[in-house]
């Protein structure tokens, strides 16, 4: 089987750059993360081409990876300079831990846990009902 490639769109005013993205669970949004110096992520509604939010806590933040709840009404994001948030669909902060330097994230399908593989070589799980975390 033979499948083409076309471009649809181009979503443009990453000042950063795109270094990495999450499609939402019912593919209508799509976040964009950019490379380790980027503080800013940005949450595109794919269906009408619009920004939604851009999201920007700090400018010490590094905002380079993220995973949407199953829900897609909630993602988490966070980066290696120490700082892993949940947000709303608003950018909103809900949650957040200190000190938790990510590479990458996954929320898993419970609904509450996010695994972070971090910058120690290692996979946690975090739990946003009991602000918990625990070694995989």
């Amino acid at each position: 089987e033979t499948l083409t490639c076309t471009h649809r769109k181009t979503l443009e005013g990453h000042s950063y750059g795109v270094a990495y993205i999450a499609w939402s669970p019912d593919s209508s949004h799509l976040i964009a993360c950019g490379p380790e110096d980027c503080p800013e992520l940005w949450i595109w509604n794919v269906e009408s081409d619009e920004l939604r939010v851009k999201v920007s806590h700090s400018p010490e933040d590094s905002l380079t990876s993220c995973s949407w709840n199953k829900d897609g009404k909630k993602f988490v994001t966070g980066g290696i300079r120490g700082q892993f948030y949940q947000c709303d669909l608003e950018g909103n902060v809900l949650d957040s831990w200190e000190g938790v330097r990510v590479n990458c994230l996954w929320c898993r399908s419970d609904g509450k846990t996010v695994l972070a593989a971090d910058t120690h070589h290692r996979v946690r799980a975090y739990n946003f009902e009991e602000l918990s975390d625990s070694n995989m």
